[in-house]
């Protein structure tokens, strides 16, 4: 919605055939939803704010008018699923193998890709610090806590089944809080209200209008660029295990929560990784709750791997060998 390469120049995106209605999904969530209740990224958002003339978050969000001040230069990691072919050649995902890949991508196991993502908290020339319990931190990464600055990036529940991702869809397309459905198919409360987590980490984009175009993916939105290719590849080696662990939930009849939620809890909640990812980030790998994390996704991907020898490569990029 709005370029991140200067954010010190905030600007509303109005450029292409998509302006139009970008400036005003923009204008309508920043009446609405745009707050912000997440201590640790208000402190580092009041100290950018600082650094572009404003008091705080706030102030700044009141002068601006719309919600063009997004820092969180994310990594955008689009995972490709196994399209079929309809009559007219069009090509589509199944609802129900993007419902179980989104949902594992929604887990609080798949924090550990954000963790994957962690790098030099040198942004923009600044390295805000955290004041907790009279101490300073210096976060691992302060964008993995910064993302978290609006509302609208609080997680939602797990779809589960196609019935509960067309309700959803319907309910916020309807009642004007999306422009995309793509948007709908996960929803958080914000001041009592369920809206689309429309920034949040997890979106479903399942079919195309074009024939012979596979554009059908997941998109996981839920960690920040890294420089180093390395950390690219480990995070996309680790999801692409968590999708094979989905496909395979699929195809036992079950949902990734039911299938590998007793053997590995992580896998069935969903409420923990924005604390987990902020918590990490402040705390370091140490941190008891991360190292516990860290162990179920290496157990899950020695689980998965030992299941199937083809993914024996994206084990061992992952760092398992």
């Amino acid at each position: 919605m709005l370029p991140t390469s200067n954010p010190l120049k905030p600007e509303v995106n109005t450029g292409h055939d998509l302006g139009a209605y970008v400036l005003a999904v923009q204008r309508f969530l920043w009446e609405n939803y745009f707050s912000f209740t997440t201590s640790e990224a208000v402190e580092i958002g009041n100290q950018l704010a600082k650094s572009a003339g404003f008091s705080n978050i706030q102030e700044l969000h009141q002068s601006l008018g719309h919600m063009a001040y997004w820092v969180m230069a994310a990594s955008h990691a689009s995972v490709g699923l196994h399209h079929l072919r309809t009559g007219n050649k069009a090509l589509w995902v199944p609802a129900e193998w993007a419902i179980a890949v989104s949902d594992i991508f929604n887990s609080d196991l798949a924090t550990a890709a954000e963790f994957l993502m962690f790098s030099t908290p040198i942004i923009y020339g600044q390295t805000p610090t955290i004041k907790i319990n009279g101490g300073d931190f210096w976060p691992n990464d302060y964008r993995a806590i910064l993302r978290y600055l609006m509302d609208t990036t609080k997680p939602g529940k797990f779809i589960e089944n196609p019935n509960n991702m067309y309700e959803r869809i319907i309910y916020s397309v309807v009642n004007g809080l999306t422009h995309t459905m793509d948007r709908g198919s996960y929803l958080t409360e914000i001041n009592e209200k369920l809206i689309p987590a429309v920034h949040g980490r997890v979106r479903n984009r399942i079919s195309s209008t074009e024939p012979r175009n596979l554009t059908g993916r997941v998109e996981f939105t839920g960690c920040s660029a890294s420089p180093s290719i390395i950390d690219e590849t480990a995070r996309n080696c680790f999801l692409q295990i968590l999708m094979v662990g989905a496909m395979e939930a699929v195809a036992n009849g079950q949902t990734p929560m039911d299938h590998f939620g007793l053997n590995f809890p992580p896998i069935a909640s969903w409420q923990q990784q924005k604390d987990l990812a902020i918590h990490t980030s402040i705390f370091g790998f140490n941190y008891q709750q991360a190292q516990r994390l860290i162990e179920e996704a290496i157990r899950f991907i020695e689980h998965v791997s030992g299941q199937y020898p083809a993914l024996s490569l994206q084990a061992k990029l992952h760092g398992i060998d």
